[in-house]
C-alpha cells in the first residue's frame, strides 16, 4: 500500500476507513489465478507456479500449472506471474463500534478479511454482519464478543456504553448465559469483581461451549486461569514482569499455555503509540487540516472522538518515558520467549484505541513480530491465519489455500518470505470469493476519503 508519503510525525504505517455500498454488476463466479507462488497457510515451503481455482466462493483446487487443465467457459484468469498469493488476514483484537460503519471497507482493502470484535454493541455488530454477509456492505467476516465484562464500570459522560458490570458470581452466570442465547462468539473479560466471580466467569463460558478471552486476571496464577479456560490473553503484558518469573515457574506455564490452547494477542501496535512523547501523539490527533499526514484526512470522525477519549486516559509523564520504553522492550522478549517455546500468538491490533489504525495497523504488528520477536516471515503469516481460524474451530474452512475452503485471499507484489514488510504491497483481495483488483481497491480508498470528509463536514 505505498501509495502515500511516511509518516512526518509518527514512524509507523497509518490505515484509513470509509464505508461503501457495494454497487457492483454481476460478476463471475469462476476465477482463475494462474502462474502464481502460492504460500498455502500451512507452513509447508512456497509453491511457485500454481494454478488457484475458485467456483462459487470457494476453493475448487490448487494445481501446479504443469497439470493439464481446461479453464472453465466464464471463468475470470487474472495472471500471478511474479506474484504471491497467502490466505486472507485476521485482525484478533478490533473494536469496530469504535471505529463506525465507515471504517468496515478498510480492512479487507488491507487484506484483513476477518476479525474477532472485542467489545461492541452486539446488535449493531450482528446487524453490521448480516449486511456484509449479504453483499450489501464491503467488509470483513466478524467474530463478536460483544459487551466487555468488567467488575466495576464508571460510565463517563458521553463515552461509550459498551461495558458490563459484573460484580458477582451469580451476575457472572447470568450474564454469560444471556450473552450465549444471544449468539455471541467469544466472551470479552476485561476485569473482574474477585477470582470467585472469574472462575465463575470461565465455568459458565465453558460449560456455554464459548471461549473466554480477555485481559490478563491479575491476582489469578497465569496456569489456573489457563485452566480455568482462558483462551485468550490479550495485551501481552502477562504473567508481569516476566524477567523477575523463576525459569522452572516459566516453563510450567509455557507448557500449561501449550497444552490447554491458550493464546497471547500481544497487540503491540498499540502500545507503540506511548513511546512517543504526549505533546507528539496530542498534535497529530489534533491535526484535523492532515499536514503532517495526508492519511490523517481519512480518519473518521468517530475514530478520532476515540482517540481523544483515549488522549484524556493518558498520563502525560509516562507516554515517552524511558521506564515505558523499558518495559515495552522486555515485553517484545516475554512473547519472543513464549513463541520459542511454542506458546499460540495471535496477531492483533486493538484497532479503535489510540493512534492504533485500521488495517494498516495488523501489517505493522506482523512486522514487529519479525522485527522484534524473532518470529520468521511464515510464523507471522501464520499468526494471522490459520491460527486464528483453529482459534473459532473453523480450519476446515478458513485459514489456508487449499481445495474446499473459502475463497479469501490476498495477492501480493512481492515475497512476504524474504521481508515481511511486502505484506504491504498488495495487488487484489478475494473476498468470499469475490475479486477485488488493484483498480477496485483504490476506488473503494477513493469512496472511503469522500465519505469521511463529507461526515466531517456535516460535523462542524
Amino acid at each position: 500500500m505505498n501509495r502515500f508519503s511516511p509518516l512526518m510525525v509518527i514512524l509507523f504505517v497509518f490505515g484509513i476507513g470509509s464505508a461503501v455500498i457495494l454497487a457492483q454488476p454481476a460478476s463471475p463466479s469462476i476465477f482463475v489465478i494462474q502462474n502464481v507462488t502460492v504460500i498455502d497457510g500451512t507452513g509447508k515451503p512456497a509453491l511457485p507456479g500454481m494454478r488457484v481455482t475458485v467456483r462459487d466462493g470457494r476453493i475448487e483446487s490448487v494445481e501446479s500449472m504443469q497439470t493439464k487443465a481446461k479453464i472453465s467457459d466464464g471463468a475470470k484468469v487474472i495472471e500471478g506471474k511474479g506474484k504471491f498469493l497467502i490466505p486472507g488476514l485476521w485482525d484478533m483484537h478490533v473494536h469496530l463500534v469504535d471505529i463506525d460503519e465507515v471504517a468496515l471497507p478498510v480492512l479487507p482493502i488491507y487484506g484483513v478479511t476477518s476479525v474477532r470484535d472485542m467489545g461492541g454493541d452486539v446488535q449493531k455488530l450482528m446487524a453490521w454482519r448480516s449486511r456484509i454477509e449479504s453483499g450489501e456492505l464491503l467488509g470483513p467476516r466478524i467474530k463478536i464478543c460483544g459487551p466487555m465484562l468488567e467488575g466495576k464500570w464508571e460510565q463517563k459522560p458521553g463515552a461509550r456504553t459498551d461495558h458490563i458490570s459484573v460484580s458477582t458470581p451469580d451476575e457472572a452466570r447470568s450474564i454469560v448465559n444471556k450473552l450465549a442465547d444471544e449468539g455471541v462468539d467469544c466472551i470479552k473479560m476485561r476485569t473482574f469483581a474477585s477470582p470467585e466471580t472469574y472462575f465463575a466467569l470461565a465455568a459458565t463460558a465453558k460449560e456455554r461451549g464459548i471461549p473466554l478471552v480477555g485481559h490478563a486476571p491479575w491476582g489469578v496464577d497465569p496456569i489456573q486461569a489457563s485452566n480455568a479456560g482462558q483462551k485468550s490473553f490479550e495485551h501481552a503484558y502477562y504473567p508481569w514482569p516476566w524477567a523477575e518469573i523463576a525459569p522452572e515457574k516459566k516453563k510450567e506455564i509455557e507448557d500449561t499455555f501449550r497444552k490447554n490452547g491458550s493464546m497471547i494477542v500481544p497487540t503491540f501496535i498499540t502500545w507503540e503509540a506511548f513511546r512517543f512523547p504526549f505533546e507528539t501523539v496530542s498534535a497529530v490527533i489534533n491535526d484535523y487540516d492532515a499536514k503532517s499526514d495526508p492519511r490523517l484526512k481519512l480518519v473518521s470522525p468517530a475514530l478520532r472522538k476515540n482517540w481523544l477519549s483515549g488522549l484524556e486516559d493518558m498520563k502525560p509523564q509516562n507516554i515517552g518515558s524511558p521506564g515505558w520504553k523499558k518495559a515495552l522492550d522486555q515485553v517484545y522478549e516475554q512473547v519472543a520467549d513464549m513463541h520459542d517455546q511454542g506458546v499460540g500468538i495471535m496477531a492483533g491490533t486493538d484497532t479503535g484505541a489510540t493512534m492504533t489504525y485500521p488495517g494498516a495497523a495488523l501489517h505493522q504488528e506482523l512486522k514487529l513480530f519479525v522485527t522484534r520477536c524473532r518470529f520468521t516471515p511464515m510464523d507471522a503469516i501464520l499468526s494471522a491465519t490459520i491460527m486464528p481460524a483453529k482459534f473459532f474451530k473453523m480450519e476446515d474452512r478458513l485459514g489456508t489455500i487449499q481445495a474446499g475452503k473459502f475463497a479469501d485471499m490476498v495477492l501480493l507484489n512481492a515475497d512476504p518470505l524474504k521481508d515481511i514488510s511486502n505484506i504491504d504491497r498488495i495487488e487484489g483481495v478475494m473476498l468470499r470469493g469475490k475479486w477485488l483488483d488493484r483498480a477496485a481497491l483504490d476506488k473503494s480508498l477513493a469512496n472511503v476519503e469522500k465519505r469521511i470528509n463529507e461526515a466531517r463536514q456535516n460535523a462542524k
